[in-house]
């Protein structure tokens, strides 16, 4: 049986930051998943989901090639399929269903799929507020005006099961059995919680929209070369010198964001304490080079920034 979770909530309920946890939780235990993030833009007509859908497979093989991503699974016949969209109404999830069983039959063939909708709280006042630290790195990415707004349904399983089956039978020709269940989930209150919760939910915000990659507790600055070895067709082989190492831009930006007059002496203290060099290997049938890049632990800058009183 093929397993999906599906978010349904309004902008700034959680729903990211919960399935990027789940699905790393998940890999770490060394079980496969994979996290599909569907969520460009509020429109869930069946022609869009499946532009998504190909969108969403082209960046997880890309991301596949380039690095060991924790995001995606390498057996996806195996995995359970975390689905990030903005889906608020029973027909949109009906057909998102539909898409989901539409891609996933004609890659692995299955016959049984099990679809778990986690429900989020209609609480427009409450994500309104969530939304406002989701965007304090990137005012464009408000989306308060939709949460304002938009029509959000109370998820009726029945409902989506029966119209997701009629579009199945009706246009792919194909029979499976659809399992379809809610869990209801509350929205994370981003006043309730400690300072150092609210703190780290500035930094992640800040760190999507500075980092080079963000993943997981990481952020990464650009790579560099520090030697290897290339391969020609008829054998020989040269030796690969090394680069000059990359200042971390990506960890000045983030603290410009954050906390703009921080006195230098601090800042040199948290940088100490925080960002490292990392060495790697990156081999491939023509290569074999040796790279590094800063990485910054953001918990331990979140601490920092807490103990500092900074934030």
């Amino acid at each position: 049986m093929k397993k999906f979770l599906i978010a349904h909530g309004l902008p700034g309920s959680g729903k990211t930051t919960l399935f990027k946890r789940l699905v790393s939780e998940k890999l770490q235990k060394k079980e496969e998943a994979e996290y599909l993030n569907l969520d460009s833009t509020y429109d869930c007509s069946i022609k869009k989901l499946e532009k998504r859908l190909r969108d969403a497979v082209f960046t997880a093989n890309y991301e596949r090639s380039y690095d060991d991503s924790i995001w995606f699974s390498y057996k996806p016949e195996k995995a359970t399929v975390y689905v990030d969209c903005l889906c608020l109404t029973n027909n949109d999830l009906a057909n998102l269903i539909y898409t989901l069983v539409n891609r996933y039959h004609c890659m692995l063939h299955d016959s049984s799929y099990k679809f778990t909708i986690i429900d989020f709280d209609d609480n427009r006042e409450l994500c309104i507020k969530n939304d406002m630290i989701r965007s304090f790195a990137n005012p464009t990415r408000s989306a308060k005006s939709t949460i304002e707004t938009c029509i959000f349904e109370p998820v009726d399983v029945e409902k989506i099961k029966a119209v997701a089956s009629a579009k199945i039978a009706n246009s792919l020709d194909i029979e499976c059995d659809i399992l379809v269940e809610s869990k209801h989930r509350e929205i994370w209150n981003a006043y309730k919680a400690d300072s150092a919760e609210r703190t780290r939910a500035y930094v992640y915000s800040a760190a999507n929209q500075v980092g080079f990659c963000v993943k997981g507790n990481f952020l990464y600055g650009e790579p560099w070369i520090t030697g290897g070895t290339e391969w020609s067709y008829d054998g020989h082989e040269r030796s690969v010198g090394g680069d000059k190492p990359c200042e971390f831009d990506e960890f000045d930006k983030l603290l410009t964001i954050l906390y703009p007059a921080i006195p230098f002496l601090t800042y040199k203290g948290i940088r100490a304490d925080c960002c490292e060099i990392e060495d790697y290997k990156v081999n491939d049938y023509y290569a074999s080079y040796n790279k590094s890049h800063w990485s910054c632990d953001l918990d331990k800058l979140t601490d920092a920034l807490v103990k500092f009183e900074l934030f």
